[in-house]
This record gives C-alpha cells, structure tokens and sequence, in this order.
C-alpha cells in the first residue's frame, strides 16, 4: 500500500475507469472531469490510500478532508482484484491516516441496491444516517410575465442567511464549499423581495447539476421555485437539470420535482463513521 499522491492522478484516473466500468451506475469520466470531482470534493492526497502492484493500481481509497471531518470520494477495485480484502485493508489504513490527523468523521454515499457495499460499510462501522434520492429533470416551461423576477448573481455574494432557507443540510458535494473548489464558477439565480433575497438556486451551466435550490419559508407556496427552476432550465447546457442526493425525508421537495416532471433515477444512503476517540 501507498499514499494516493505517490501515483499521479492520471494513474488514478485510469484505475477509477476499470474499477467503476461495471458499477451499477458507470462512471467514466474524462480527466478533466475527474480533476474536478477531486477538487470540489477536496481530495486529500495525504489521507487517501492505493494498493499498487507491479501491474498498476489494484485498489484505491480515495479521501476529502474539510476541517474535521472526511469523506469518501470514491474506493474501488479492479475487477481481476475483488474479493481479496484490498477495500477493507485500504478503509483500515486511510482510518488510522485519519484519526492522526485528528478526524472526528468520515462520510460516504453508496447506491442503496449496492448490497455487497453497503454491508461492506456496515461491518466496517458505517451506520446510515438519512438516505439520498437523485433526480433527472427535462427542460422546464416558463411561467410567463407574471412569473417572479429573477436575478443572476455571483454565488460568493449570497449573504449568509440564505443558508437558513434549507429544511436540510446538503451532501459533500452540495455544500458551500464545494462550490468554493468548482474550476467553472457556478450558476446562482435569486429572487428578491426589494433588496433582501428570499429564494436562491446554484447550479453547474455545463451538466445541469442543480447544488442547491431553497426559498424562505415564510414565502413558500408563491411561485419562487417554480421561477428558479425555470431560470435553471433556460440556462442549463445540457438540457436536462440533474437533482443529486436530495433528502429523501422531505416530501415537499420531492412533489415539487415531481410535478415538474422530474424522473427518479437513484437512491444512496448517506453513511457515517465516529472516529473520535
């Protein structure tokens, strides 16, 4: 075993291709993009273990910190590697790199019908915390000229408040800071009630990510989602808007989506283990 940062990323790209090319959902990303997925999700090298082998990279685990706490940005193994305790072994070395570092939690997301993973993750003393449903959503119609006004904004310059608009906290790769480790900076639109915001959303122009999307709960039900939404759909490259991990606990949200013809595509459990000792 080796630190992630003693080979290269391009060596870990290509290891991400073969581990994840029969993945329930395959994940086959540029370089470019895989720089990217590391970047926003704050990938550090130092914590962050590979079983290598004379033939390349068998195995990888791959970790973010921010502060205090990590997260699993992915783990793999190849194929012609499976079922020899590589994962295991690389979670138990990653683990004691953590706990030096003095982290109190490590996060992950796996596919809910992962089974192999998700008792893998259990036995190594993850516990499901809340679970996550993804969403595709086509292009959204306009509401017309009595649609609520809406405003582009540099995401930085949403005041801090905003955040208080969430019922729920959003996943790694949702949150602030996330967005803070974008090559492209996002999207944000904001409705406004003279000059203080009372809805927001961020988004990826390039994929249709939606990161975020909430309205103040004393102005809900007023037609504010359905204007950011509309926004988003106009401006999104592709097309398509991409709803990733939402809280499955919040129905509102969901009939929101789904009466805007969103799609369910997956869902993920969110797992954490303690590490505080």
């Amino acid at each position: 075993m080796c630190g992630a940062g003693e080979v290269g990323l391009a060596n870990l790209h290509r290891a991400m291709l073969a581990a994840f090319a029969d993945y329930a959902v395959p994940m086959q990303l540029s370089f470019a993009q895989f720089e990217d997925l590391l970047a926003q999700r704050s990938f550090a090298p130092d914590l962050s273990c590979v079983a290598l082998l004379p033939a390349g990279v068998a195995a990888f685990w791959l970790i973010g910190r921010r502060a205090n706490e990590a997260y699993l940005i992915c783990s793999g193994t190849l194929p012609a590697h499976r079922r020899k305790g590589l994962a295991e072994a690389l979670g138990q070395r990653s683990e004691t790199l953590l706990d030096k570092a003095g982290i109190q939690a490590l996060r992950l997301e796996v596919i809910t019908t992962n089974t192999g993973a998700v008792a893998a993750y259990r036995k190594m003393g993850f516990a499901t915390v809340r679970t996550l449903q993804c969403y595709s959503l086509p292009a959204v119609q306009g509401g017309g000229a009595s649609m609520p006004l809406v405003e582009e904004q540099d995401w930085r310059d949403v005041p801090a408040p905003c955040a208080e608009f969430m019922d729920w906290q959003p996943t790694w790769q949702n949150a602030v800071d996330a967005l803070a480790g974008l090559r492209a900076s996002p999207l944000c639109l904001v409705c406004r009630d003279g000059r203080d915001p009372v809805a927001y959303a961020v988004m990826d122009v390039a994929s249709g990510t939606v990161f975020q999307l909430a309205v103040r709960a004393d102005r809900r039900r007023s037609g504010l989602a359905q204007a950011l939404l509309s926004g988003l759909s106009t401006r999104a490259g592709a097309g398509t808007l991409r709803f990733l991990n939402v809280d499955a606990g919040d129905p509102a949200f969901d009939a929101f989506l789904m009466r805007n013809g969103a799609v369910k595509t997956v869902q993920q459990f969110e797992m954490v283990k303690r590490l505080s000792r």
